[in-house]
């Protein structure tokens, strides 16, 4: 379905209307949902997400609100959803992240190097922000803070998340000292702004297997299953 994304939302919501359709005849053909047994309900769910894949098809916000608008009492826009966060690039992330407990966060500030938070997650949401369909909302109570902190992570960036709070010393893994003496301390950084390398070099250095290492080594994601 090469041309979905330029067909009307209407069209569009026909379209995946009728795979959920075929892939309620895979698992049970003329027996209507809430007759389904779990089991068979998630059948229907794998069925109808590989129809969607299959046909690189993309579930945007504008279409999920039309179905719940179109469709009363419907699976239909639920299991929209579900695909939506399925195939988000962050849809690991979520997943294996624990909320409420603590970790330490390591991103890039805005003028492009690392620095760490220790802090306790409250929720993670993927969301659209500003030209980016998947963007994941970061909630959470900084160490020492009393309120909440959201940190927007777009899916170009770079990001890696530790389980507990770890004292990282983010300045020795980063800079190098040119001098020194009892008075000053001149240090340079170890790469240009924003170079991916820093990411690298803090997982290589860090003997903990970090929770997620998203965007580090070549663009991969890497997440482990929080013990």
């Amino acid at each position: 379905m090469t041309n979905f994304n330029q067909l009307s939302l209407t069209y569009q919501l026909d379209i995946v209307e009728e795979y959920l359709v075929m892939a309620m005849d895979d698992v049970a053909h003329g027996t209507h949902y809430s007759k389904l047994s779990d089991i068979q309900k998630v059948e229907v769910k794998d069925s109808f997400e590989d129809y969607l894949s299959e046909a690189k098809i993309s579930i945007t916000p504008e279409l999920v609100q039309l179905a719940k608008d179109s469709f009363n009492n419907s699976p239909l826009p639920s299991l929209m959803q579900e695909y939506d966060t399925n195939h988000s690039v962050f849809a690991e992330t979520v997943s294996n992240v624990k909320l409420n407990n603590k970790v330490t966060i390591i991103k890039y500030t805005d003028f492009g190097f690392p620095y760490a938070i220790n802090t306790v997650i409250d929720s993670l949401v993927i969301k659209p922000y500003a030209q980016h369909k998947d963007s994941l909302f970061i909630t959470h109570k900084p160490k020492g803070r009393r309120k909440l902190w959201e940190e927007v992570i777009l899916p170009y960036q770079s990001f890696i998340i530790y389980d507990g709070w770890l004292n990282v010393d983010i300045d020795s893994l980063t800079k190098k000292v040119i001098s020194s003496n009892s008075q000053l301390t001149v240090t340079t950084t170890n790469y240009v702004s924003f170079d991916k390398r820093y990411m690298t070099d803090i997982v290589s250095s860090i003997p903990q297997t970090p929770l997620v290492s998203y965007n580090v080594k070549e663009a991969v994601t890497y997440v482990k299953d929080a013990q």
